[in-house]
């Protein structure tokens, strides 16, 4: 992997006298992908690549046919050797389903290539330039198009294509996965409309910082305790609005209590396996070894009964006139298991339940009743009616 620094910026890196940046970047993904496929084989593999139109050329797609690796990109503003305006003009006023296969030799590499244009709609014409190994231009998994009748409702219309465009579509939708998560599921420049351009750009920034985090979080494997596979359609990935509402209420919630404790360290949050958000507890000065505790010192950290109802934890609003501040509770739960003695004083209430009890903190030795409050709910069942 490798950061792209512009034209410039990229001057002293391989291949770029004779292919130039973009191409270059390409031809050097290609040699890495066919490198870690090949490691270990008696015999290299042939590796394929598929690309949108910022990757895609004549120039890359024989460059990379001369490693051995099969491509097929989709051509727009890079159209050198290509015959775009032959196709263009043979396709105009084409019906959608409509396609063109060209062949040729490159006239320096001397590869063989092929151009394809098709028309998915009667406006628009798409362009692809791919090698001969990468894939078929026999028909293959229809487009399915959309478009709403004359009595307003859906109608869908199949639309032919080859082969090799029905799985190019296929796989295209993982190119570009941060953008599509940050514009179109997180979409915070639609929700915070705005004409300032100062704000409109915190907004992308922010949403960019969230994408981020959001995979980061993927990577590491802190949704549900393990891995996913980002590019499947996985349902145990979390999606990245309900993500970004658990980082913002942490956010808050630290805020509030660097302002209440600014002498003290904080905790570094976490997502836990069941999705929601827990502390791990910083060192203590004694040095003792660092815990993994699930604590709500903040009153961030919720759990889920049998019966799926979200349980979270309210601290107590200062008392007025109080001087020592918040004033403690004794914890229902102590009180029922015949604790109450040893401890059993609350700073925290649940929401659904209305009733105090102990948060993991130094003052009761990290008791944490409310999540056994929580697990000790029991399924209630419902009967279910009978319709006459």
């Amino acid at each position: 992997m490798e950061i792209q620094r512009g034209a410039k910026g990229m001057t002293s890196q391989e291949h770029f006298q004779e292919l130039g940046a973009t191409a270059s970047c390409t031809v050097r993904m290609g040699l890495l992908h066919q490198k870690a496929k090949t490691s270990g084989a008696d015999e290299p593999k042939v590796c394929g690549m598929k690309g949108d139109a910022w990757f895609g050329s004549v120039k890359t797609c024989s460059s990379l046919l001369g490693y051995g690796i099969e491509s097929i990109f989709q051509v727009k503003t890079a159209h050198k050797d290509y015959p775009k305006k032959f196709i263009d003009e043979k396709l105009k006023n084409m019906p959608g389903g409509v396609h063109l296969v060209l062949k040729g030799i490159h006239e320096i590499t001397e590869e063989k290539l092929i151009a394809i244009g098709y028309r998915y709609n009667s406006k628009k014409t798409l362009f692809f330039v791919m090698s001969p190994g990468a894939g078929s231009t026999r028909p293959g998994t229809p487009y399915e198009m959309k478009f709403p009748t004359e009595h307003e409702n859906v109608g869908v219309r199949m639309v032919d294509r080859p082969d090799a465009i029905s799985k190019f579509f296929m796989h295209s939708n993982v190119i570009d996965k941060h953008n599509q998560a940050r514009q179109f599921e997180l979409h915070l420049e639609k929700c915070w409309v705005t004409l300032d351009p100062y704000f409109r750009l915190h907004t992308t920034i922010l949403g960019m910082n969230v994408a981020d985090c959001w995979k980061v979080c993927n990577y590491h494997g802190l949704f549900n305790g393990r891995k996913v596979n980002y590019y499947s359609n996985d349902e145990q990935l979390m999606p990245i609005r309900k993500f970004s509402g658990l980082l913002s209420f942490q956010l808050l919630s630290f805020a509030d209590c660097l302002k209440k404790n600014s002498d003290s360290s904080l905790p570094i949050t976490i997502l836990m396996q069941d999705d929601s958000p827990g502390l791990v507890s910083s060192p203590t000065s004694s040095g003792q070894r660092q815990q993994s505790l699930r604590t709500t010192s903040s009153g961030i950290s919720s759990h889920t009964d049998s019966n799926g109802v979200v349980h979270f934890p309210v601290a107590f609003s200062p008392s007025k006139g109080a001087r020592c501040g918040i004033k403690p509770r004794r914890c229902a739960f102590c009180r029922t298991e015949g604790k109450a003695n040893s401890g059993g004083w609350a700073r925290h209430s649940c929401n659904v339940c209305n009733k105090a009890y102990c948060c993991p903190s130094a003052r009761n030795n990290y008791r944490d009743c409310f999540r056994d409050h929580v697990e000790a709910i029991k399924r209630t069942t419902r009967r279910r009616l009978q319709v006459v």
